[in-house]
């Protein structure tokens, strides 16, 4: 028998302009392609924003599931 890893559900599509909740910080997303995403860090509290990052779509979409990211706004 072959051992099978529970695989987490991924987010939603992601899609410009969507702002994600991770705790005390926010994620937003910015232009997605066919395999990479462009998004900044958003700290709320600071009122300041990261410079743009890219990354690719999986990796984001990782990040998200790990630390329970809520979608705040759609776009």
């Amino acid at each position: 028998m072959r051992n099978v890893s529970k695989v987490s559900p991924v987010p939603a599509i992601l899609v410009k302009d969507q702002l994600w909740q991770t705790g005390a910080r926010m994620v937003k997303i910015g232009h997605v392609g066919k395999l990479l995403v462009h998004h900044r860090t958003v700290d709320p509290v600071l009122k300041r924003t990261s410079r743009e990052s890219i990354t690719a779509i999986k990796t984001l979409q990782q990040f998200l599931i790990e630390n329970s990211a809520v979608l705040v706004e759609k776009s």
